[in-house]
């Protein structure tokens, strides 16, 4: 069974007001921390969902390891460059994907290595808890595939991690997350 990691980092940053891909942590930009977290786990390919800024954000991906997919429909939202990330997942013939948000700034592979783990021996779907919220990232089967490709506009997965079998493992450090100019001064506080 192999696991396709799919970083999703097609979106505008309109709340941001910049491109929150390109925001630096640490000293690496926030979409090269979430590809080097989905290639440190057990996964056997990694894809980047690029849309808005894809031109300025391309560099950044390029020479990670990981395989660009240009999501032309990413103006309609998230659920489009989920649809495009599964889309690759099944050229790939993978039995489950591993969807990450290029937002988290702790995203770690040893995280994404406890969602895989949980998924092997359950099958199901895993989502990350932190706080009240049950999210991304989160693997989700063969079985689910089709769900996370019906889904539109800006609806992300959260809404399918409300249904059915969903396990959660605990990651506190998901909480913190860049949307706001608010977000990305308390980050640049850490």
């Amino acid at each position: 069974m192999t696991i396709a990691g799919i970083v999703l980092a097609a979106g505008a940053s309109r709340r941001l007001g910049q491109a929150k891909q390109l925001v630096a942590f640490q000293g690496e930009q926030l979409v090269r921390t979430a590809v080097r977290a989905a290639r440190g786990a057990r996964v056997a390919q990694v894809a980047v969902v690029l849309g808005a800024r894809s031109k300025d954000v391309m560099p950044a991906v390029l020479g990670t390891g990981a395989e660009i997919v240009h999501n032309a429909k990413w103006e309609t939202g998230i659920a489009s460059s989920i649809a495009a990330g599964v889309q690759w997942a099944q050229r790939g013939k993978h039995a489950a994907v591993l969807l990450c948000v290029c937002d988290q700034p702790l995203i770690s592979a040893a995280h994404l290595d406890a969602l895989i783990r949980e998924h092997e021996s359950t099958g199901d779907v895993i989502a990350s808890r932190y706080g009240a919220v049950v999210g991304v990232p989160a693997v989700f089967p063969e079985a689910r595939f089709a769900a996370l490709t019906a889904l539109t506009g800006d609806q992300g997965a959260r809404a399918l991690l409300r249904e059915g079998v969903v396990r959660e493992v605990p990651w506190d450090a998901g909480a913190v997350d860049v949307d706001t100019p608010d977000d990305l001064a308390a980050l640049r506080a850490m």
